[in-house]
């Protein structure tokens, strides 16, 4: 009974080391971030798709993180994991030491549009690609998931964020022009200056086949969600060009026409600024569950 009693508590242990629970809120907040994005472009874009979560897309992300793999690398099982437009997946990745809690990885890609020269295809930084897979136009589904590399034996967190569709082949980004003048099809309702599905499903809902995301089972006020380091990277394994990026882009224009990286200057405090105060409360939280595991366990062990 007593061996028993430990290993549930052991559960409980890894649990609240482990989970990194995305709520719905914290999707919407990352969705609203990369969307804002899409939205001001330098050149503005005619064809910019509105992007909405995919549960499929972290749940992939987090499979992946939970194998403790190479986290410089990509997830080459991305294509086959059977969710909606996965065979062209564009992946983000980002690490940060623990102790930085000030910055957001989705603002550190915005902010590499800095470095990106429209006109001429060029990348004037270290890398522009996660930039490039923010205002890939033809993008419409997001996904992002976030670990806690402590239980890999590591320091660090890492988050990921899946695209679909990905850059691909062909690098495209977006067409210049009016904003919403060529969205069509499915995507031919303006929003905001976005090209978006009038019937747009929620931010929670699985558009994927047959995913659940296992981080529902986290207790529901963990949030230690703060991302950030000089590792950004790259895109999709089927284009490693880092200084250029493709595209259509009708128009020639004069001058640069540098991307506008937002999001980054927001007063950001955490991966998702609005719940910078939660997330100090939901770590005491934490503290206070570890250390009563840790002493009923003391006396359980100390009873065998």
């Amino acid at each position: 009974m007593k061996l028993a009693l430990i290993i549930f508590l052991l559960n409980i242990f890894s649990i609240a080391l482990v989970c990194s629970e995305l709520n719905a809120d914290q999707q919407q907040e990352i969705i609203d971030k990369i969307n804002n994005v899409r939205r001001n472009t330098v050149p503005p874009a005619a064809n910019m798709r509105e992007v909405q979560w995919n549960e499929c897309y972290a749940q992939i992300a987090l499979d992946f993180l939970k194998k403790c793999g190479d986290v410089d690398g990509h997830n080459p099982d991305r294509f086959t994991q059977g969710c909606e437009a996965s065979e062209n997946l564009g992946e983000s990745i980002y690490n940060r030491p623990l102790d930085d809690t000030t910055t957001d990885p989705i603002g550190v890609w915005a902010k590499e549009g800095e470095s990106y020269n429209y006109y001429e295809r060029s990348c004037s930084g270290p890398t522009c690609i996660n930039y490039l897979q923010l205002i890939n136009a033809n993008a419409y589904l997001v996904g992002c998931a976030v670990y806690n590399q402590e239980n890999c034996g590591r320091t660090g967190e890492t988050t990921i964020c899946n695209y679909g569709e990905g850059l691909g082949f062909t690098g495209a980004t977006y067409n210049e022009g009016e904003p919403c003048s060529e969205c069509e099809g499915e995507f031919s309702y303006c929003n905001e200056g976005l090209c978006a599905q009038e019937d747009e499903p929620t931010p929670t809902g699985s558009t994927s086949t047959g995913s659940t995301n296992e981080v529902t089972d986290c207790p529901t006020n963990h949030h230690h969600h703060n991302h950030n380091h000089d590792h950004d990277h790259n895109h999709d394994h089927k284009n490693h060009d880092h200084g250029k990026g493709g595209g259509k882009g009708k128009g020639k224009g004069k001058g640069k026409g540098e991307g506008k990286g937002e999001g980054d200057d927001e007063g950001i405090s955490g991966f998702l600024g609005v719940y910078a105060e939660d997330k100090s409360d939901a770590t005491s939280n934490s503290i206070m569950i570890l250390l009563l595991v840790a002493t009923i366990l003391s006396v359980l062990l100390s009873s065998l």
